[in-house]
């Protein structure tokens, strides 16, 4: 009598894929959330016309709302999403230049969400 077999690997694959999809689609919204958030509330920086700057190392101060407002979330793939800003000055915030300390906003909220999204594709991996 002869045997026939069904693999179900293929299945568990998109089973599996779905699920780090989700992960990764979820921890990209937590950066940006992050992000966002990590602007508002006091700053100890200088006061230039009413407007209270960050301190170095601090994030950004908001005070157009631009750079806030700019951080978004791209799905590249359903396994790759990029969170990013398109504003020129951007680059300058995060990482500082010869006249201005750094102010990160996007490097510390992706260390923030790294402990939750490996949690969670480990609890994916079984």
């Amino acid at each position: 009598m002869p045997v026939k077999l069904t693999s179900k690997i293929p299945q568990l694959v998109d089973a599996l894929q779905q699920k780090a999809a989700a992960v990764v689609r979820k921890t990209a919204f937590d950066i940006q959330a992050s992000a966002v958030t990590s602007m508002a509330g006091p700053k100890s920086g200088h006061v230039y016309g009413g407007h209270q700057a960050a301190g170095p190392g601090e994030p950004p101060a908001v005070d157009t709302g631009v750079l806030r407002g700019s951080i978004q979330v791209e799905q590249k793939t359903p396994l790759t999403c990029v969170v990013r800003t398109n504003t020129e000055y951007a680059a300058f915030q995060e990482f500082g230049t010869t006249e201005m300390p750094a102010h990160p906003f996007l490097l510390p909220a992706v260390e923030k969400a790294r402990p939750g999204f490996q949690a969670a594709m480990s609890k994916i991996a079984g």
